[in-house]
């Protein structure tokens, strides 16, 4: 979270109502990272989570948020915290359902996977462009079609975390918690004694 109070619109951090609204979450941000003052958390942090809180309001957005994410974030203005899995699965809950914006504070994959599953008529924003991740952008849609001409008739599976256009090429994905499931299944349904999975060499 940026500490730049210069934004426009940015509230006064010693505003009676930017005070009393934050001051709750100062313990917790603490306890997570000792290193944030109090006077840093009162100057720094709580405009932007006050703010963030107003605009959610206005906009009838949430936030899904990474548990990588900084504790600012998954502590005060996200309504969902959790790994790739958990968020994929977020949209189906009730106050994901109801709102018109979702803000998936993570990396391009996983804001992919959430506009996957979000209603059409929901807006997904990625606030960081530059939010990858080396692991998924380690295997490309051409990489797959290479391996799957090199390997006929064989299941190809992608790992979850993964960019949509190489999920559109193979037969199935897996997730660490089902991967070993996931292959099995494929070599059961594909009559084959082999199963590729990309791209991560340690779950296959």
């Amino acid at each position: 979270m940026s500490t730049n109070n210069t934004i426009e619109g940015l509230p006064d951090p010693s505003d009676p109502d930017v005070i009393q609204a934050t001051a709750h979450y100062f313990e917790d941000i603490h306890r997570a990272n000792p290193n944030i003052t109090e006077e840093a958390w009162r100057t720094q942090y709580a405009p932007y989570v006050y703010a963030i809180k107003k605009l959610k309001e206005e906009k009838n957005a949430v936030i899904l948020a990474h548990n990588y994410m900084e504790p600012a974030i998954t502590l005060c203005v996200a309504d969902v915290t959790g790994d790739s899995l958990a968020l994929g699965q977020a949209t189906e809950k009730p106050e994901v359902q109801k709102a018109d914006l979702i803000v998936s504070a993570t990396v391009l994959f996983m804001a992919q996977t959430t506009r996957t599953m979000a209603r059409p008529e929901q807006k997904v924003l990625l606030p960081a462009e530059e939010a990858g991740c080396s692991l998924a952008a380690s295997i490309t849609p051409e990489d797959v079609l290479r391996i799957r001409a090199a390997n006929p008739g064989v299941p190809i599976l992608a790992y979850a975390n993964t960019y949509t256009d190489v999920r559109a090429e193979v037969d199935a994905l897996f997730t660490s918690s089902n991967a070993v499931d996931m292959a099995i299944q494929a070599a059961e349904d594909w009559d084959s004694d082999k199963v590729i999975m990309v791209p991560d060499k340690y779950l296959a």
